[in-house]
C-alpha cells in the first residue's frame, strides 16, 4: 500500500494532496505508513493534507500519530505549509498536536513570516498570540513586520506592532518604513510612524530623536538611492557586457562585423539582381521587338503578291470587258454597214474610258 508511484507518491500522498478525507481514513485502517515521505522532496501525507487544507485528512492524520514536526527536503514543516496557504483550522490543529510554532525552513523563515508573506492576519494573529517570535530575520534580511510593510498587509502589520515587533531591521531594500514606502501603502506607512511617535514618547525621546533613532543618519533619500541603484545597474550591466566580450576574446565583436558584412553582401546580392532582372526585362523587350518586326517583314512578300495577283485578276477583268465592248460595237457597225462617224467613235471612246485603265485604254487607242 505504500508503493510509489513514477512521480513518488503513495496512495495515501494521492489521497491528502486531493482533501479526500474518507479515501485517508480507509488507508489509514489499512496500516498505511502515515509519515512516508517522498523519495524527491520528502513530503509527507501531512504536509500534503495541510497544503490541501483539508482539515478532516489532518485530524485523521494526528490520530493515526502523524508527525508534526517532519520537515521537507527544504525543511518546510506542515505548519509552515498550513500558515503559507492561509488554512486557519489546520494551523489550529497543528498547534494542538504541539507543533513547534518557530520551526524555520533552510531559508530561515518561520510559519509566521510565510502568513506575513501570504499576507494572512488571522494566522499572523493566531501565531502571535502563541508566542510565535515577531523579530525573527531570515537569511535574506527580511522579517515578519518587513515582508508585511512591503505586502501593505495591515492587518498583520497591527498584530506584529500590537506584540512590539521591532522597526529598525533593515533587508536589501530597508527597513519596514522603507518598504512600506516604495509601495506607496499609505495605511501601511502611517502605522508605522504613529507606532514610532508612541515609542519615542515611552523611551522620552523626541519624534526627531526617534526619527533619527529608526534612520542613520547617513542615510540617502529614496530619490537619491533609486539614481544610485539605476546608476549601479547600469554599470553592472556594461561590466557584464565588457565581460562577456573579454571571455570571448572578441568573439562577440568579430560574429558582429561578421554579421554587419553579411547584411551588407546580401544588399549588394540583390542589388546585382535587380539589375540583372532589369537587363533581362530589356533583352526580352527587345527579342519581342525583333520578332515582330520579323513576322511583319515575312508578311509583307506575301501580301505584294496577293495585291499583285488581285490587280492582274481585276486588269484582265476589265480586258475582258473591253473585249466584249470592241465585239459589240464592230457587230454594231457591220450590222449598219456604214462608217463610223466623229460622234459615235467619239461615245465608243468616252464608254471605254470609264472601264479601261490609262495603259489599256493608250494600247486600245494606239498610244492615245
Amino acid at each position: 500500500m505504500d508503493a510509489v508511484d513514477a512521480k513518488g507518491k503513495a496512495a495515501l500522498h494521492r489521497a491528502c494532496e486531493a482533501g479526500k478525507e474518507e479515501e485517508v481514513r480507509r488507508l489509514l485502517l489499512q496500516r498505511c505508513n502515515p509519515n512516508l515521505a517522498s523519495p524527491g522532496d520528502h513530503q509527507t501525507p501531512l504536509f500534503f493534507a495541510c497544503k490541501a487544507g483539508s482539515a478532516a485528512s489532518v485530524s485523521r492524520l494526528l490520530e493515526s500519530r502523524a508527525n508534526v514536526h517532519l520537515p521537507t527536503k527544504a525543511g518546510l514543516c506542515p505548519l509552515f505549509a498550513a500558515a503559507q496557504k492561509g488554512h486557519l483550522a489546520c494551523v489550529e490543529l497543528l498547534l494542538r498536536a504541539h507543533a513547534v510554532v518557530d520551526q524555520a525552513a533552510q531559508s530561515g523563515k518561520t510559519p509566521l513570516l510565510a502568513a506575513c508573506e501570504a499576507a494572512h492576519a488571522h494566522i499572523a494573529t493566531l501565531l502571535v498570540g502563541k508566542g510565535a517570535d515577531v523579530d525573527v530575520q531570515a537569511r535574506d534580511g527580511s522579517t515578519p513586520l518587513i515582508v508585511a510593510a512591503y505586502n501593505g498587509s495591515e492587518g498583520c502589520v497591527r498584530a506584529l506592532l500590537e506584540r512590539g515587533a521591532a522597526l529598525t531591521p533593515r533587508d536589501s531594500d530597508g527597513t519596514a518604513l522603507d518598504n512600506a514606502r516604495r509601495q506607496a501603502h499609505g495605511g501601511v506607512v502611517q502605522m508605522l510612524q504613529e507606532a514610532a511617535r508612541m515609542r519615542a514618547q515611552a523611551d522620552g525621546l523626541t519624534v526627531v530623536d526617534d526619527v533619527e533613532a529608526e534612520t542613520p543618519p547617513d542615510e540617502p533619500r529614496l530619490e537619491e538611492e533609486a539614481e544610485e541603484a539605476q546608476r549601479a545597474a547600469a554599470a553592472r550591466a556594461a561590466e557584464r557586457e565588457e565581460a562577456a566580450y573579454s571571455a570571448l576574446g572578441g568573439k562577440a565583436k568579430v560574429t558582429a562585423g561578421r554579421a554587419a558584412r553579411k547584411v551588407e553582401a546580401m544588399l549588394d546580392k540583390l542589388s546585382v539582381v535587380e539589375q540583372e532582372e532589369q537587363q533581362w526585362a530589356r533583352e526580352a523587350a527587345e527579342k519581342a521587338k525583333e520578332k515582330a518586326l520579323a513576322a511583319t517583314n515575312a508578311n509583307k512578300p506575301r501580301d505584294t503578291a496577293a495585291r499583285r495577283k488581285q490587280a492582274q485578276e481585276a486588269l484582265a477583268e476589265r480586258e475582258r470587258k473591253l473585249d466584249r465592248r470592241r465585239r459589240a460595237f464592230d457587230a454594231s457597225d457591220s450590222d449598219d454597214g456604214s462608217e463610223e462617224d466623229s460622234t459615235t467613235a467619239a461615245r465608243r471612246k468616252a464608254v471605254l474610258e470609264q472601264t479601261t485603265p490609262m495603259s489599256i485604254r493608250n494600247e486600245a487607242w494606239g498610244g492615245d
